[in-house]
C-alpha cells in the first residue's frame, strides 16, 4: 500500500505521523547544540538566578558579560564551587558579582571549573553577600526627608470603633 492509501484507511495515523516528524525535527535541531539558557540581569537579578540554579541543583557555568568586564560562577549540583570577577576569585568574586544589576548572562550546563575556590554553602554565601550590600547601602548618603506634616485641622472622618 502507498502511504496516502494507508492514511485514507486509517485517519488517526495522520496525527501519529505528525508527532513523529515533529520529534525528529526537534531532535535534529538540538543535536550538537550546548544545553543552557541566556538572559539579562535586568530581567532576572543575580540573586534570584543563583537561587534557581541552587534549588534546581544545576551543574555548569554562569558567565556574565557587561561592557566593563566579565565574571563567571561555576555551580556543581546547585552549590557555587568557583567564581571569578576581574582579578578576584572565590567568595570575594561572588560578593562583587552580587553588586551587578545589569549584564548579559549565559548558562552552559555541565561545564566544570578547573579548580574549586569556594567551600561555604551557597545560601550562606548569598546571605553574607546580602548583608554586605545592606551595610553598603546604610553607609551611603541618604536623600533628605521632609519634616512630618503638622497637626491636621478639622474633623476626622475615621471612626476608631471600625478598627476592631
Amino acid at each position: 500500500l502507498a502511504l496516502g492509501e494507508l492514511i485514507r484507511r486509517h485517519p488517526k495515523l495522520t496525527y501519529s505521523l505528525g508527532v513523529l516528524v515533529a520529534r525528529r525535527s526537534t531532535t535534529r535541531r538540538l543535536k550538537g547544540q550546548p544545553s543552557g539558557f541566556s538572559g539579562k540581569l535586568e530581567i532576572m537579578p543575580i540573586v534570584e538566578l543563583t537561587q534557581v540554579l541552587h534549588l534546581c541543583r544545576k551543574t555548569g557555568e554562569l558567565k556574565l558579560i557587561r561592557p566593563d568586564g566579565s565574571a563567571s560562577i561555576f555551580v556543581k549540583e546547585g552549590e557555587i564551587v568557583h567564581a571569578t570577577c576581574g582579578g578576584v576569585v572565590g567568595e570575594e568574586a561572588v560578593y562583587e558579582i552580587l553588586k551587578w544589576s545589569s549584564a548579559g548572562f549565559t548558562f552552559a550546563s555541565g561545564a566544570e571549573p578547573a579548580r574549586r575556590t569556594l567551600t561555604q554553602p551557597t545560601m550562606a554565601v548569598l546571605m553574607e553577600g546580602a548583608r554586605r550590600l545592606d551595610e553598603a547601602r546604610k553607609g551611603a548618603p541618604r536623600p533628605p526627608t521632609s519634616p512630618p506634616a503638622g497637626p491636621r485641622s478639622g474633623p476626622s472622618n475615621v471612626d476608631p470603633r471600625s478598627w476592631t
